[in-house]
């Protein structure tokens, strides 16, 4: 009796704090309501400041990029293509020279006949009655 008090004085102290950091949050994020970006330190602004004339003339479409081109994912495409196909041949040879020593291996046993005993030899022709 003596701890539920307390306990719910804690808790709904904790939540009115915890009310009101959100609602400061709000209120300062209500200001820029389509921005994702917030520069709380200004350093954003300020590197725009330096660099606005080279930002503005790349987002136009004036300036033209010369180092390389940018079929970069097409050439990563293809080359991911190469090592799949690779891949994938490197797969089925090692199936294959699996399947082929697993073939040798068993065919030795199967052609192996079962030794009989090796027939007797008579000192006389047994298919001769007279050489007796």
């Amino acid at each position: 009796k003596l701890v539920r008090p307390w306990m719910d004085n804690r808790s709904a102290s904790a939540e009115w704090e915890r009310q009101r950091d959100h609602e400061t949050y709000m209120h300062d994020h209500h200001e820029h309501p389509t921005d994702d970006f917030v520069d709380t330190t200004g350093a954003a602004k300020r590197y725009f400041q330096q660099h606005k004339t080279q930002i503005l003339r790349n987002l136009s479409g004036e300036y033209t990029h010369e180092e390389g081109d940018f079929e970069w994912y097409k050439d990563w495409e293809e080359w991911a293509r190469r090592q799949w196909e690779q891949q994938q041949q490197q797969t089925y040879q090692q199936q294959q020279q699996q399947q082929q020593q697993t073939y040798q291996r068993q065919r030795p046993k199967q052609q192996q006949k079962p030794k009989s005993k090796p027939e007797y030899q008579w000192d006389f022709n047994p298919n001769d009655p007279y050489s007796v």
